[in-house]
């Protein structure tokens, strides 16, 4: 309970503030506004919302001009638009700010993936403490509490279904629960994982090391209740939602930021299609070997948090697109990996510790933004990014080989 009193303090110290590092939420507010207008976010980007529109909804004059790329359809999937809309009501029947609603509602979110990693831990017969990882981290503090990122419904849904698929195991090796309580409680872990991607798009990477752990006769109701889920959320949005798709193929082709090895894959090639077919490809070798690597050998729910761990660090790595709150999805398993033995190398730990310090310094960019309005990469940060985990897991591998060295010496 201190763990999770303490990360509510930390939250509540910044969720009154109005963002300073990311303007995304501005997007949230204004898809969260139409979708209680009884319109649909997918059918005009907000360059071209009508007087109309903006007449009905005054606050629309306001968020419309702090909206970054105005001219783009909303990128972000139906169950993201669900929680924009959430997150509008509830400030409307609170009294307070849209604003200061939406960070709420991440906030309260983020709060109960604190609750759920603790329960995770007890479980899995783990120290609690590991919990401060992710609760007390300054990231989710900065990126959700201050920056109020969607991120935080996401990792929700993903490590809720994650836990359901926990207590599935529990619950069949004490042998409690029939043949239908298994059978619902896998497809709601399948219903919870398709509220994550459906959310955002990047825990579909997750998607294959889930289906991974039940067994074959299992694995379709998982299926199956992702898929019901995503026909369910998808639906009302139809047509439209195929402009947020268009979007979303934007994106994936054009977009890039602080992304290291793709700015030097593309400096080599002098192609930024084939840097991301060699940084996608090397994601996906990487994936499909810890997956095989986890079939052949013993399956355990602390391999498998270990798997995504390392998945998501080596996202974080390849792609070209490397925010700083994308790092979440690797912060969130820091309590799980926090181990030396298993699968976990020597050092990964640490440095993905360091990793989710270093991708803060991609926020040198703002500073010439903000005095100058010129956006402003450099290879220098992107390198600087990389280079701190990457000398925190060498120094791990020298200290380890020098203190095998000296125990020798004594032995001798």
């Amino acid at each position: 309970m201190f763990i999770l009193s303490m990360a509510a303090v930390f939250r509540c110290m910044f969720v009154w503030r109005a963002p300073e590092l990311s303007d995304d939420i501005y997007r949230y507010l204004f898809d969260g506004l139409m979708m209680v207008a009884d319109n649909n976010p997918y059918a005009e980007p907000p360059a071209n919302v009508s007087v109309n529109v903006q007449a009905v909804l005054p606050q629309m004059r306001e968020i419309i001009p702090l909206i970054n790329h105005p001219h783009l359809i909303t990128i972000y999937p139906p169950a993201a638009q669900v929680v924009f809309a959430v997150g509008v009501m509830l400030s409307q029947i609170s009294g307070i700010s849209i604003l200061i609603g939406m960070k709420l509602l991440l906030v309260i979110l983020d709060l109960m993936t604190c609750a759920v990693i603790i329960k995770l831990l007890t479980i899995m017969n783990l120290s609690k403490n590991r919990a401060v990882l992710y609760a007390w981290h300054p990231l989710p503090v900065i990126e959700i509490a201050a920056s109020g990122h969607i991120d935080s419904a996401a990792l929700f849904f993903f490590i809720a279904a994650i836990a359901l698929v926990v207590f599935h195991n529990t619950a069949n090796c004490q042998k409690r629960g029939g043949i239908y309580f298994n059978i619902i409680n896998v497809m709601s872990a399948g219903i919870f994982m398709a509220f994550a991607i459906l959310t955002k798009w990047l825990p579909l990477i997750f998607l294959p090391g889930l289906w991974l752990t039940f067994r074959p006769g299992q694995q379709r109701y998982l299926l199956f209740g992702c898929l019901i889920a995503a026909g369910f959320l998808i639906w009302p949005f139809m047509p439209e939602f195929i402009n947020g798709l268009k979007t979303l193929n934007t994106y994936l082709q054009n977009w890039e930021f602080s992304g290291f090895v793709f700015r030097q894959l593309r400096n080599m090639t002098g192609s930024g299609k084939i840097s991301r077919l060699l940084v996608g490809g090397g994601l996906f070798i990487i994936v499909t070997g810890l997956l095989i690597w986890h079939r052949q050998r013993e399956k355990t729910f602390l391999r498998m948090f270990k798997i995504f761990y390392i998945i998501a660090f080596a996202y974080l790595v390849l792609t070209p697109t490397m925010h700083p709150w994308y790092a979440l999805y690797m912060v969130v398993f820091l309590p799980f990996a926090a181990d030396s033995g298993g699968l976990t190398l020597p050092g990964l730990t640490l440095s993905g510790l360091t990793l989710s310090w270093s991708v803060i310094l991609a926020y040198r960019v703002l500073i010439p933004y903000r005095l100058q309005g010129v956006w402003i990469e450099d290879d220098m940060t992107a390198f600087m990014v990389v280079l701190a985990p990457a000398a925190a897991f060498l120094s791990v591998m020298v200290v380890q080989v020098m203190y095998r060295h000296l125990r020798m010496q004594v032995d001798e």
